[in-house]
């Protein structure tokens, strides 16, 4: 549970709930308060902070600070390619892709710039690894101010190929 005023984690430290009075927890304190989207890689809890921008990575046993990755304002969304273990984190002006396994664990591996002008707010699975986008678009963009596109393709190799065909 994620407690956005305290700036606080609270981990279940169970999935048998007969009663919250029995089950134990513990609590991960977050960078600041603001609001979150986190994601689960091997031995690491990323974190996307809203307002402040940034991904905060956590050791999951010991909630310990290993990593910051920053520039990312008005973060909101975020998906995970299983097949790549890549995560995607919607900021105001691109996609920032921060990889979880080998060399690229821990390390912002691509920005990929919108289609259009378009912030998202939500990621949906595609078929086919595609990874579909829905947002906000600027003022002006849209009657009812929502879109959607694919914002990215993965080939085969696990190198980017945005919407428009360019490897990344």
């Amino acid at each position: 549970m994620l407690n956005e005023e305290s700036a606080e984690m609270e981990i279940y430290e169970t999935d048998a709930f007969g009663s919250l009075a029995a089950v134990p927890t513990r609590i991960i304190k977050l960078a600041a308060p603001d609001h979150y989207h986190y994601q689960e890689a091997g031995d690491h809890l990323y974190v996307g902070h809203l307002a402040k921008g940034l991904v905060q990575i956590l050791d999951r046993k010991t909630g310990t600070e290993v990593g910051r990755i920053g520039k990312c304002p008005v973060l909101h969304g975020m998906a995970k390619d299983e097949a790549s273990g890549r995560l995607f984190f919607a900021c105001m002006a691109n996609v920032m892709v921060i990889g979880t396994r080998g060399a690229e664990k821990d390390q912002e591996v691509a920005r990929i710039p919108y289609p259009g002008k378009q912030r998202i707010a939500v990621f949906f699975n595609g078929r086919d690894r595609v990874l579909w986008k829905h947002g906000r678009r600027q003022s002006g963009d849209s009657p009812s101010g929502y879109g959607g596109s694919a914002v990215r393709i993965p080939d085969h190799s696990g190198r980017l190929v945005d919407s428009a065909g360019q490897q990344r």
